[in-house]
């Protein structure tokens, strides 16, 4: 009896380690598993509370409302397609204007996007060369209609000559679609 009145607090503790390893502890890492959840869960409804806020006052924005409602308008400055058939009826009726011939124009499409920044659109190029035989009159003429276009284009080099046909070369852009 003296020897168990001596080993009971040791068998006490046996005891309380067991049920703390078996019953408490796993409770315990569970409910910091569930603690690390409803954090990260706050977390994430923090954000989308701020992307609410930062889509009402996108909406609130007049002038981008405008824009988004003028969609086609931003297809035409900015497809989402190449649409090398509608630059060749621009060019052609530019040539035309001007009582040229059309030579044709080789097209290069750039395949990678070029993305500069997480909140600016991905775009891709195409570039061309077109020649003319323009004197000085219609040159700035000419340049104008191709700067003018309702696409955005931009005439990245141009060699110019009064005994030769004049070069130019042209960049224009579209967006491209995401592919997943």
């Amino acid at each position: 009896m003296n020897l168990l009145l001596k080993m009971l607090p040791l068998i006490l503790v046996g005891i309380i380690f067991y049920v703390m390893n078996n019953y408490l502890y796993p409770k315990y890492q569970e409910t910091i598993q569930l603690a690390k959840r409803f954090n990260e869960l706050k977390n994430k409804e923090i954000e989308l509370d701020n992307l609410q806020r930062l889509i009402n006052s996108l909406n609130q924005n007049v002038t981008l409302r405008q824009l988004m409602g003028q969609t086609s308008t931003l297809d035409v400055w900015l497809p989402t397609e190449p649409k090398i058939e509608e630059i060749i009826y621009y060019l052609a009726s530019g040539y035309q204007n001007f009582a040229l011939s059309f030579p044709g124009a080789d097209f290069k499409i750039t395949e990678n996007t070029q993305q500069f920044e997480e909140f600016i659109l991905p775009r891709s190029a195409i570039n061309f060369t077109l020649t003319a035989q323009l004197n000085s009159d219609k040159l700035n003429e000419f340049i104008n209609y191709l700067e003018q276009s309702a696409r955005l284009m931009i005439i990245k080099k141009a060699i110019l000559s009064p005994l030769e046909p004049s070069k130019f070369e042209v960049e224009t852009y579209f967006l491209p679609r995401k592919s997943k």
